[in-house]
């Protein structure tokens, strides 16, 4: 019988293809894992909305992450948390059911299909830039949604968060506007 012998040079080029094919591959499943790990502010497509508290963005090559506000506890996560009292999850509810727009208020400030810059930050939370140098966790703070997480230790967002929800309990807005409710809110935070 007579071997076939492969000429040296189609050799060489089917290695390199072989070692092309696995550099491709291993590029494709290291990029998303930096996308994600990503300090910089990256531009995302918001996919869907879940609550005030969970979106859903996607990046260029449909890599979709699960974004939570960074720096702040929503009213829906003290409501959601096993730690809240049955009495506070009462007053909650009725926070909720006497402002509808409370719980749809990612909807006035965000829109599906639109571009964001987000930046990943640190267990599935995000700063969503919206309104000019506005984060999404600012807007929450403001509109009296949400707390300033405890502990917190960003110095770069710290200050500007404490700030802004002073603004919100001065102004007596969200939560702030009936004391048995911040007390409730800011006692299981």
């Amino acid at each position: 019988m007579k071997e076939k012998t492969i000429p040296l040079k189609m050799l060489k080029i089917s290695l390199s293809l072989k070692s092309f094919i696995v550099f491709l591959r291993t590029v494709t499943l290291i990029i998303p894992f930096f996308i994600l790990q990503a300090q910089e502010p990256q531009i995302f497509m918001l996919e869907d909305i879940y609550n005030n508290s969970m979106q859903k963005f996607v990046a260029q090559h449909n890599i979709g992450i699960m974004c939570k506000p960074y720096g702040v506890r929503t009213l829906e996560e003290i409501l959601g948390s096993s730690k809240t009292s049955k009495s506070c999850r009462k007053i909650l509810q009725n926070f909720y059911e006497n402002n509808p727009k409370a719980s749809y208020f990612v909807h006035t400030v965000m829109f599906a299909k639109a571009f964001y810059h987000v930046a990943s930050k640190a267990d599935g939370r995000c700063i969503v830039s919206v309104k000019g140098l506005r984060s999404y966790s600012e807007m929450l703070l403001y509109n009296g949604l949400a707390v300033v997480q405890k502990p917190f230790y960003d110095k770069e967002y710290l200050y500007r968060f404490k700030k802004v929800a002073h603004m919100a309990k001065s102004q007596k807005r969200g939560f702030y506007s009936d004391k048995v409710l911040a007390q409730c809110v800011l006692s299981n935070y």
